[in-house]
């Protein structure tokens, strides 16, 4: 008796769609060759809508794409792993999501890539509300070291993904941060470094280095610690810890890049992230820093008060718009 081939149908749904045919497999299919792939399609083993097709077909949203024998095996395996198999989160700190994107306030000491990370449990938490696909998973769209709090922006949708990315490339999304840095920062400033990154440390090297661009602007500063606005125009690894380090302002705490060391490790919070585009992709988000990200300045106050105090400048200062460029340029977006 023969056994009949095994056969999967998937319905291509809004965000496989218009994606040309081979990228689609490239991602359903990642341990698999082009060349087994491109074989597959010549052999019949993958149709669109009951037929042979193209590498190159894009396809569109309700198009039947059918697998056959080892592919529909396999991508029984692919498709059952997309979304982590475990409870969703009992709480996530989200700030804001729509349809296309999910913004949260990361925590300190949390990863967002890996084992029991972040992404990790943005995935379980839309495993029930977003539609199974073959070519997306939601994912995060920028980058926050570990020991970094603060805003962290994670795709809900290809659409979401594509536009939020285009405009991070075309530097049309503002991102401040908060930092305490060791040393008395007092007018705002402009660093321009190349940086290298080389065996998990950046440091600035004027001959192999790429250009970095950062504005500072100080808001309270004591007798050793200054808290400042900072506002990168470029994304690369540790720049403002290693900018900070090489203009003899490093974040307190930061021993990697040439800080004291301090309880609870460096100060360095995502706070205010901006698209500068009309209409704008997602509306000015803020996250409050987290408890104890002031208690290093000694300025007589307890530390409830100290943070009662300087929670009210910062919205007292973001209510004021964009607030930056800080050396009286306007605001421009870049």
């Amino acid at each position: 008796m023969i056994t009949p081939m095994k056969q999967i149908d998937y319905i291509i749904g809004i965000n496989d769609q218009n994606r040309r045919l081979d990228r689609i497999l490239k991602k359903a299919f990642p341990l698999r060759s082009p060349g087994d792939l491109y074989k597959a399609l010549r052999k019949g083993l993958i149709l669109v809508n009951g037929k042979k097709a193209g590498a190159e077909t894009r396809l569109t949203e309700g198009d039947r794409l059918t697998f056959k024998g080892i592919l529909a095996e396999e991508l029984s395996i692919e498709t059952g792993s997309s979304f982590p198999v475990c409870s969703p989160p009992q709480t996530l700190p989200v700030v804001w999501e729509n349809g296309d994107l999910i913004c949260l306030n990361k925590p300190r000491g949390q990863l967002v890539h890996g084992p029991d990370s972040l992404e990790v449990q943005v995935r379980a938490y839309l495993a029930a509300q977003i539609e199974e696909s073959l070519s997306f998973t939601p994912g995060p769209l920028h980058r926050l070291d570990r020991n970094t709090t603060g805003l962290i922006m994670f795709s809900r949708s290809l659409r979401g993904a594509q536009v939020f990315t285009e405009k991070l490339r075309n530097r049309r999304l503002v991102k401040l941060y908060l930092a305490v840095l060791e040393g008395l920062l007092t007018e705002p400033q402009l660093w321009e470094d190349p940086l290298l990154r080389r065996e998990g440390v950046t440091t600035r090297d004027p001959r192999e280095g790429s250009p970095a661009k950062t504005e500072l602007s100080p808001l309270l500063s004591d007798s050793h610690l200054s808290l400042a606005i900072i506002r990168i125009h470029t994304g690369k690894p540790h720049q403002i810890r290693a900018q900070a380090a090489h203009h003899g302002f490093p974040l307190a705490g930061d021993i990697k890049y040439g800080g004291s060391p301090k309880p609870g490790g460096f100060r360095l919070h995502a706070w205010r992230l901006l698209d500068s585009e009309a209409p704008p992709l997602f509306p000015p988000l803020t996250a409050a820093p987290p408890s104890g990200f002031f208690d290093l300045f000694r300025d007589g106050l307890t530390p409830r008060e100290r943070e009662t105090v300087l929670n009210g400048k910062l919205s007292a200062v973001a209510a004021e718009g964009f607030l930056f460029p800080p050396l009286g340029k306007g605001f421009s977006g870049e």
